[in-house]
C-alpha cells in the first residue's frame, strides 16, 4: 500500500466492531478514502492471522464486477464464492450503493451468521436515514470525511 496517507484513526474506529454480529458502514463524500480504508482492513485481518481465501473483496468501481447489478447477483456471486468455506469468512462490498436492493443480499448473508460484512458508499447514494431502513439497526456507520 505504498503512496496513500495511513488513516489509523478510522482503524481504530471500526476495530472495536471487527468479528461482531454488527454491518460495518463506511460512508463518506466522493473521493475521501473509504477504498483505502476497506484495503487497510484488509491488511490487517491478514496481518491478524486472518487467510487470504477467508476475505472476499468485491470493488463495484472495477469492471470485472460489472455483472453484478442488483441483490440477485450479488447474492449468487458470494454463494459461490462462499461455496465449501468454513470458519468466519469477511465480506467487503466498495461502493455498495451501485447494486439495486443491496440490502436484501447483504441482510440475507448477515442472518446467516458465518459472515463479517463491511461496506462502504457514498453520502450522496448511501444516505444514514435510508441505512436505518435498509439494515434494521443492525450496523455501524463510519463517516469518512476529507483530509
Amino acid at each position: 500500500m505504498e503512496n496513500i496517507i495511513y488513516r489509523e484513526h478510522y482503524l481504530k474506529k471500526i476495530t472495536p466492531f471487527i468479528d461482531k454480529p454488527i454491518i460495518k458502514v463506511i460512508t463518506g463524500m466522493r473521493r475521501v478514502g473509504k477504498s483505502t480504508i476497506l484495503r487497510m482492513l484488509v491488511n490487517r485481518l491478514k496481518t491478524n492471522g486472518v487467510a487470504e481465501e477467508s476475505i472476499i473483496f468485491l470493488n463495484k468501481e472495477l469492471l470485472e464486477f460489472d455483472f453484478i447489478r442488483d441483490y440477485k447477483d450479488l447474492h449468487q456471486y458470494f454463494q459461490k464464492k462462499l461455496y465449501g468455506k468454513t470458519g468466519r469468512v469477511f465480506l467487503f462490498v466498495d461502493e455498495v450503493q451501485e447494486i439495486t436492493d443491496w440490502e436484501k443480499a447483504i441482510g440475507s448473508f448477515f442472518a446467516e451468521n458465518n459472515v463479517d460484512i463491511y461496506i462502504s458508499g457514498s453520502n450522496s447514494k448511501l444516505l444514514s436515514s435510508e441505512l436505518a431502513g435498509h439494515l434494521s439497526g443492525r450496523y455501524v456507520e463510519i463517516t469518512v470525511l476529507p483530509l
